[in-house]
């Protein structure tokens, strides 16, 4: 679907423009989960133990380069684990000295989070993020998408 997408955004449409994009297909009685990234960040788990992995290839933005692959790969969530999809302006936020956040700021802010879930851990996410730049006046948006998987219930 990302390569007809690309090939219309280069063949079809006027425009100079790309973009990032994440495709994820979950199935919700088992947990697995298919992903096909475009340039977007790699999306971040949030086991039930607190540990968090970020997988993904990364992969070209939309639009950008004619006749490349999107690659999809799998990941298997368990009972209280929580898929996040965030958008580029959370790890590219910059602490009032100009270093930004980065995977590693995210995976270790994440785990301070751990005993969230829903909402509260979105809300938690933006306050601990406010907090790493000092200001809610970020440079670029923050948004993010929250799956929590709770099993075949």
């Amino acid at each position: 679907m990302i390569e007809e997408l690309n090939d219309l955004v280069l063949h079809e449409m006027e425009t100079e423009h790309y973009f990032t994009l994440m495709l994820a297909i979950a199935d919700l009685t088992t947990g697995e989960v298919t992903v096909a990234q475009a340039g977007h960040p790699h999306p971040a788990l949030l086991r039930g133990d607190g540990q968090v992995e970020q997988p993904g290839t990364g992969g070209f933005p939309v639009g950008l380069l004619a006749g490349v692959g999107f690659e999809e790969y799998k990941l298997q969530m368990a009972p209280g684990d929580r898929l996040l999809i965030l958008s580029d302006g959370v790890t590219e936020c910059p602490d009032p000295g100009g270093e930004m956040l980065g995977e590693d700021g995210l995976a270790r802010m994440l785990g301070e989070l751990r005993r969230f879930s829903g909402p509260a851990l979105l809300s938690a996410l933006v306050w601990k993020l406010s907090e790493f730049a000092g200001s809610r006046d970020f440079p670029d948006d923050v948004s993010g998408i929250l799956l929590e998987y709770q099993g075949n219930v």
